[in-house]
């Protein structure tokens, strides 16, 4: 049982009232914070474990003041002894307060930095696909115009073959032609002089 002094005449009711009305403020700071289990009840202890504070003179300062609430609220004693503790128990629930608020307002600033470097990599990584994109296109305009070349060249090349195939034809014509000419002279000569000069001798032989 604490002990209060004469001038400290504030009821236990009344220091509940108090005490309740600040430490929910930052139950429901610690509420921003829990991903986890929204809308479970649960105490000041456990609400600040799942907030997961990494800031730990703070989580110290929020369990001293859960521990002057639970004492208040669970075992119906006064948790002051003077109007001086009592004031100095508001002023750290109020700094507790603005330390959850800043400490809210650099994890939300945290996560949209965060967010932005997300969103930032999303356009690098739309600007890398993009270029991927044209080198493709690029490569794809390369390789048609190879396809091109090469269907050009393969046609080329059967013009090629079909004119030396007709030259081939061409030229064994004109040798048969040429070894047929030969071939006709070479038998009007026989015909012409050989043949003649032999009837001659024969006949001549034949006189004799």
């Amino acid at each position: 049982m604490i002990t209060r002094k004469s001038e400290y005449n504030m009821t236990l009711d009344e220091e509940l009232g108090f005490v309740l009305i600040k430490t929910k403020k930052i139950e429901k700071l610690l509420e921003s914070l829990d991903n986890t289990e929204k809308g479970k009840s649960s105490g000041l202890y456990e609400k600040l474990k799942r907030a997961n504070i990494k800031d730990e003179s703070l989580k110290k300062e929020i369990k001293k003041i859960a521990k002057i609430r639970n004492k208040v609220a669970h075992d119906e004693e006064h948790a002051f002894q003077s109007k001086e503790e009592f004031d100095q128990f508001i002023r750290s629930c109020d700094l507790v307060i603005t330390k959850i608020n800043a400490y809210i307002n650099a994890e939300n600033k945290r996560l949209k930095n965060k967010i932005t470097d997300l969103e930032y990599g999303q356009v690098e990584l739309s600007m890398q696909f993009e270029n991927c994109e044209e080198q493709l296109k690029l490569l794809k305009n390369q390789l048609k115009s190879k396809e091109e070349i090469l269907e050009k060249l393969a046609n080329k090349e059967i013009r090629v073959s079909i004119f030396w195939q007709n030259f081939s034809i061409i030229l064994s014509l004109i040798i048969i032609i040429i070894i047929m000419y030969f071939k006709a002279l070479f038998i009007t000569i026989i015909l012409t002089f050989v043949l003649p000069y032999l009837f001659r001798k024969f006949f001549i032989k034949l006189i004799e």
